[in-house]
């Protein structure tokens, strides 16, 4: 194998963490990813798991990805920081109030499930420059929203 292709080619440094125990039930993993190498685009191939994900890419609002029935391929530059969670498989409908088919093959942002008011929490988070203290927001986040009678719809 050629060194240089391994070694130019961008990738990412993608990690998964238990949930606190108060959202073990509720979700599967946070997860984090960071895009390193050249500048160029990173292709990340995305298998279907049959989750749905609340995902914050950088400083742009935090986005619900629903599940997906095939694979598809994200783009992203170097230094592309990406930060999720992801529920267990069907569980997610009653957290965010709304049938998992409503987000089949989707990525809706996370204001249009649950409204402004709620996803504003989320909100705060791109102010966080480390991975670790976005992922911890978003737990900080999550544990505040647990519940649909704690979120304010639009």
């Amino acid at each position: 194998m050629n060194c240089d292709v391994c070694v130019n080619k961008p990738a990412s440094e993608y990690r998964e963490f238990r949930p606190s125990l108060p959202l073990a039930n509720h979700l599967l993993c946070l997860w984090t990813a960071l895009v390193i190498g050249p500048q160029g685009a990173n292709a990340q191939h995305v298998l279907p798991d049959g989750c749905i994900d609340i995902v914050l890419i950088n400083e742009e609002p935090p986005v619900v990805v629903g599940p997906w029935t095939k694979s598809f391929v994200a783009r992203y530059a170097p230094g592309t920081r990406i930060v999720g969670a992801r529920w267990h498989p069907g569980r997610a409908p009653a957290m965010l109030g709304l049938p998992a088919s409503a987000l089949l093959n989707q990525s809706v942002p996370l204001s249009v499930v649950w409204g402004s008011a709620a996803s504003a929490r989320f909100a705060r988070i791109a102010g966080e420059q480390s991975l670790s203290a976005r992922k911890s927001a978003v737990e900080a986040a999550l544990l505040d929203c647990r519940t649909p009678a704690r979120l304010t719809k639009r």
